[in-house]
């Protein structure tokens, strides 16, 4: 709330924005593993995969806070990261867009390793289910940037382009 506050104070600044939306989705984090636990049984989870492939895992989730970052930073440097008159990154769009859907490109190629490692080890159904349901999210979500991008960024498009980031993010997190 007080980030919201500051972020309001100071012209809907991309380093407040971005700020506020990454401190976001790590309550969306917090949300998805307190939802996780406290549906559970009460005892402790027991690995359904190997340790190196939670490792990947982890190194999964790392890579979609990469892309959310990065994604953030095309948001500040694009013309619809708050109102008209709010501030903006003097980056170049393409240079940001580029470096963005490179991390994303490197994020799904981490979350088909890790895909391919829980099915090799024998995960469940359901840990393979919530794999194909996060790369199905990754593609659609790259797609829709892709056509954000060569439509001339259409604030619709960046919307949902937005919602589909938490998505992705809370799939790669259940996952």
């Amino acid at each position: 709330i007080v980030l919201g506050g500051l972020t309001v104070l100071a012209g809907l600044a991309p380093p407040f924005v971005m700020g506020h939306y990454l401190l976001s989705i790590l309550l969306v984090w917090n949300g998805v593993v307190l939802y996780k636990r406290a549906s559970g049984p009460g005892t402790p989870a027991v690995p359904r995969v190997s340790a190196s492939s939670i490792a990947w895992s982890r190194a999964l989730v790392a890579a979609s806070l990469v892309v959310l970052t990065t994604g953030t930073v095309v948001t500040g440097t694009g013309p619809h990261g708050g109102d008209e008159t709010a501030p903006r990154f003097t980056f170049s769009i393409s240079d940001v867009a580029r470096i963005h859907s490179l991390a994303a490109w490197a994020f799904l190629a981490i979350c088909l390793v890790v895909l391919w490692r829980v099915h090799r080890d024998g995960a469940t159904g359901d840990v393979d289910r919530r794999g194909q349901v996060l790369v199905g999210l990754v593609l659609a979500q790259g797609a829709l940037g892709y056509a954000q991008y060569f439509t001339g960024i259409p604030p619709l498009l960046v919307g949902l382009h937005v919602a589909g980031s938490a998505a992705v993010f809370i799939a790669a997190v259940w996952f």
